[in-house]
């Protein structure tokens, strides 16, 4: 403003590191995962995104579980390695080494050739008007390519996220098949992303 700044009135949002991000809503992050989990049949190819309630999924499948797992994430890599009957394929990329993932220009070329029957999509953060939004410009093309290549699609997040906005849209509400979040979700948010268009599921 003239003759001096103020603050903005919402401050600016920043991504919490991993080793925060993974303590917080850790419950309800279960659930979601143990939901998830139940929708993925034996013998489907999945795509596996980065983050903390995707990793909630991947500890939840059942170690029998057989299946073709495509991902960026060493993390999820690592845990479905102890399922015997998984197919794990990794994309290459530039490694970001807090979150144990990879992403940029190799990574999305290597996703699109993969047209899996379900992508399991992590968020930054979640707004009826802003849609889904994300804090990692290379990771957004990937998340983009695997909900329009994928058959179905899960966004899954937990309440925290819902009412943000990060950087970086990654698609409006009505993309994926479904935005799959906790039942403690309030009332009046769940109104707002159905009336946005969310296909909403809870766990």
């Amino acid at each position: 403003m003239r003759g001096g700044a103020v603050p903005i009135a919402r401050p600016w949002v920043q991504e919490p590191p991993y080793r925060d991000r993974r303590e917080v809503a850790a419950e309800q992050k279960a659930a979601i995962g143990e939901f998830v989990a139940g929708l993925i049949p034996a013998g489907a190819t999945v795509f596996l995104d980065l983050g903390t309630t995707v990793d909630a999924v991947v500890a939840a499948l059942p170690t029998d579980l057989r299946g073709t797992f495509l991902t960026t994430s060493l993390r999820a890599a690592i845990e479905l390695s102890r399922r015997a009957d998984a197919t794990i394929l990794i994309t290459g990329g530039r490694l970001r080494r807090e979150e144990l993932s990879v992403s940029g220009a190799l990574a999305t070329e290597t996703l699109a050739s993969f047209h899996p029957d379900i992508a399991i999509i992590s968020a930054g953060a979640v707004n009826a008007d802003a849609g889904i939004t994300d804090f990692d410009l290379e990771e957004v093309q990937p998340k983009r390519l695997m909900l329009a290549n994928a058959g179905e699609s899960y966004v899954v997040v937990d309440q925290t996220k819902f009412g943000e906005v990060a950087p970086y849209t990654v698609c409006p509400l009505t993309t994926p098949t479904h935005l799959v979040t906790n039942s403690s979700l309030s009332a009046e948010c769940q109104a707002a992303m159905r009336r946005a268009g969310a296909q909403l599921l809870l766990a």
